[in-house]
């Protein structure tokens, strides 16, 4: 049969020539004859080229499957059938295809990440897009050799943090899904060259200019009103390819505010960056926008708003407010950087911005008094370095910033300096920034303060630097558990949780939280032993049931673990943790997946070992 089909899909090829190369005698042809044989003569050409194609692509199949040590590339796309087969499921599971490069899922409707490919750990790519997939599993991050993936075209709402495990990661396409937030620890992909995210609707952060490696950025679809000027200067300076569309309309809850009150208000409490963008955009009055600049929660938004107060015309405004109290700290401010380069003031008083935020809070302010000075400092400070091309100065700085509050006797101080390696080859060497942190200045007011008050400014800022210096004072449990349970941001939440001791709120937050690294924060602290034993056997999670089993003492429920799990990397974990010798040795050899035999060889090795020193 297959034999006929080709005699005559090649007699179809040689039709086909023909009209390509002499149209007329087909069109000829046609008249002469009846046109509907014409027409069925295209459609079984295209029927035979199907068929012939999938005959081709399950030969293909099969011949993985028989063979499977010798795959370097699988094309499984548009093949659900045979992607989600016990016979792939077995050999991925058991880790057969060892040198596979590369491998294609794209187009099957899968709704779940299939885990048993995290076994593979040659893939070097792997395209998933075209699917419905909306969460990766915990058993992602085996996958660390890792180089391209493509997740487009999915159903992810949050952006897949355990990605960042994988630090091979070159190219990473997360085309047209629904991701709102990149969180900062993808700086952690210190290889990741090409970031794809076209239509989601995402804000795109002013620290992506610190990825050094990243050359390529795709935001196609992403409703802008601007992007961060450090990113927009590394596009015009050609070190950064942008694909994207520029709008020039701003949003509409923009547009309908007319009046500066109402901008002044989605500045500060508008739903997303890109709203607060826009708002501070269409502000104009000096004396707005340095209000916003002390309540803004956003150091993005205070940058943007010291950009346009820096405007000498508006500063001389300034100087007849003299009775608003938040407007003449805006004006002393600015003035305190007269001395400093202009290329250098915009990020540097930013940067101090932080720390009058925070102590310009009513309750902060009631404790210490009102700002009565602020002085600054700026020296060039450079090092020189042997390069290729000769003796080679390295530009930095050095920056002194010294605050006076009222009631107390001396000022809030600190400097900070340029980092310079010992060693650099580099022939360009660009101005290297002091590492300056407003919080640095607030060690003082904030051991002054009640555990209650540094969990409300906590809950109120999004500045991480403040969030850090503020954790390291936090020890009150019911303020903890305040934040583990009822923050917004993950990162407060897990910091919170890894200071608790509350039992009864650690279960509680081990069960529900939404966010994985919280979740496994909590379950690394239980001590219930029942509850580890249900989350080690029940949860869906490998990642908490791994962590969960790992504090069980129970080595009845550990073998049973290490048997019966379906997940090869919780059995291989249950076998570290086993003292059984008869168990470890049948599970040596009888284990489907290699790994796990491998682990349960090296435990009884490192039982007969510790066997003389029992004796």
């Amino acid at each position: 049969m297959s034999i006929l089909f080709v005699v005559i899909y090649l007699l179809l090829c040689i039709f086909f020539i023909i009209g390509l190369i002499k149209p007329e005698l087909v069109i000829k042809w046609g008249k002469k004859k009846n046109r509907k044989i014409v027409i069925l003569i295209f459609i079984s050409g295209i029927i035979i080229d199907s068929y012939l194609i999938n005959i081709y692509d399950m030969k293909n199949i099969k011949k993985a499957l028989k063979n499977p040590d010798n795959v370097t590339s699988l094309d499984l796309s548009y093949k659900q059938k045979a992607a989600l087969s016990d016979d792939f499921k077995n050999k991925f599971r058991s880790n057969e295809f060892k040198i596979l490069n590369e491998l294609d899922l794209s187009y099957n409707n899968f709704t779940e990440f299939p885990k048993d490919i995290t076994n593979c750990a040659s893939l070097r790519i792997l395209c998933l897009n075209e699917n419905n997939i909306h969460k990766l599993p915990a058993e992602f991050s085996n996958l660390e050799n890792l180089e391209e993936l493509d997740l487009s075209a999915n159903d992810l709402n949050h952006f897949p943090k355990i990605v960042i495990k994988c630090k091979s990661i070159r190219v990473l396409n997360l085309n047209n899904n629904n991701i709102s937030t990149i969180p900062f620890s993808l700086q952690n992909l210190e290889n990741l060259q090409i970031l794809k995210l076209d239509n989601n609707p995402i804000i795109i952060p002013e620290w992506l200019t610190e990825m050094k490696a990243l050359k390529e950025l795709s935001i196609a679809g992403i409703k802008l009103t601007s992007l961060p000027n450090n990113i927009l200067d590394l596009y015009e300076s050609g070190h950064l390819k942008i694909n994207f569309e520029q709008t020039t309309s701003q949003m509409p809850a923009v547009k309908r505010r007319t009046t500066q009150a109402g901008q002044a208000k989605l500045a500060v409490d508008g739903k997303n960056y890109s709203v607060r963008l826009a708002a501070v955009e269409k502000l104009i009055d000096p004396t707005v926008l340095a209000k916003i600049a002390l309540k803004a929660k956003d150091q993005a938004i205070r940058e943007s708003v010291i950009e346009k107060l820096i405007n000498p015309a508006l500063l001389e405004t300034f100087a007849n407010e003299k009775e608003d109290y938040d407007v003449q700290i805006i004006y002393k401010l600015i003035h305190s950087f007269d001395a400093v380069p202009q290329e250098h003031r915009k990020r540097l008083i930013s940067k101090i911005l932080l720390a009058i935020h925070v102590l310009n809070d009513p309750e902060v302010k009631n404790e210490v008094g009102e700002i009565v000075s602020i002085k600054t400092s700026w020296s060039d400070n450079r090092q020189s370095y042997k390069t290729n091309s000769g003796i080679r100065s390295f530009p930095g700085e050095s920056f002194q910033c010294s605050i006076k509050l009222k009631h107390l006797t001396g000022p809030l101080s600190n400097s900070w300096e340029s980092y310079f390696p010992e060693i650099t080859t580099g022939s360009y060497l660009s101005f290297n920034e002091a590492e300056v942190n407003g919080a640095d200045l607030l060690g003082l007011i904030l051991d002054r303060l009640s555990q209650s008050q540094l969990t409300r400014i906590l809950m109120g800022s999004r500045d991480w630097q403040v969030h850090s210096a503020i954790f390291d004072r936090l020890n009150d449990q019911t303020m903890l558990s305040k934040i583990a349970m009822e923050d917004a941001d993950a990162w407060n939440r897990r910091n919170a949780t890894k200071k608790l001791t509350d039992q009864t709120v650690l279960e509680k937050i081990a069960v529900e939280d939404k966010d994985l690294d919280v979740r496994f924060t909590a379950v690394s602290k239980l001590n219930d032993h029942i509850l580890l034993a249900k989350l080690a056997t029940k949860d869906r999670i490998s990642g908490v049931r791994v962590i969960a089993l790992e504090r069980l003492t129970d080595q009845a429920l550990i073998a049973k673990i290490a048997v019966n799990d379906g997940d090869w990397y919780v059995r291989m974990k249950a076998v570290n943790c086993m003292n059984d010798r008869t168990l470890l040795a049948k599970i040596s050899k009888d284990d489907g997946v290699t790994k796990v035999r491998e682990a349960a060889q090296k435990r009884l090795e490192a039982l007969r070992e510790e066997l003389p020193t029992s004796l």
